[in-house]
């Protein structure tokens, strides 16, 4: 059996372009909207840095376990967590449960995940930089920001 592929984000490549969520979008939704990408770029306004977030398909997904239905299930064949749409409540458990904030909301109140594309991602496509790879998957880790960094947004909310 092939080794595991999966999306791998280098944020040192990465201009923060979101060029990677128009081509999703479109891609997905047959519509040049980033809020309905299953990548999407995160900003870190303090520390200067967008880049993009995705699915990386954990060992032991916490999405997965979270959700009542079993709408996310991780394929074994294929390493992939998978996400069927029409069992999906919409509880938005699986959306907490996410470390990585991969899994995500469209303003339509949609929940959505990234597929790779069917093992043909777009987005590695159409990233100039390289940023943005597809290749044998890696054990990620979670930045300090994800971690629990208090964005400039959240930061003046709870000061007002």
């Amino acid at each position: 059996m092939a080794a595991q592929k999966n999306l791998l984000i280098d944020a040192n490549l990465c201009t923060g372009c979101r060029l990677c969520e128009l081509v999703c979008s479109l891609t997905k939704e047959r519509e040049c909207r980033p809020a309905n990408a299953r990548i999407h770029c995160e900003s870190y306004i303090i520390e200067g840095l967008r880049f993009p977030r995705v699915c990386v398909n954990c060992t032991k997904p916490a999405c997965v376990e979270v959700c009542a239905v079993e709408a996310l299930r991780k394929d074994e064949a294929t390493g992939y967590v998978e996400l069927d749409y029409n069992e999906c409540t919409k509880c938005e458990a699986c959306v907490e449960a996410c470390p990585y904030g991969a899994i995500r909301l469209t303003p339509d109140g949609e929940v959505i995940k990234c597929d790779l594309c069917n093992g043909d991602p777009e987005c590695v496509k159409v990233c100039e930089t390289h940023a943005i790879r597809f290749d044998e998957h890696q054990p990620q880790h979670l930045t300090r920001a994800r971690r629990g960094l208090v964005s400039y947004t959240d930061k003046v909310i709870l000061e007002a």
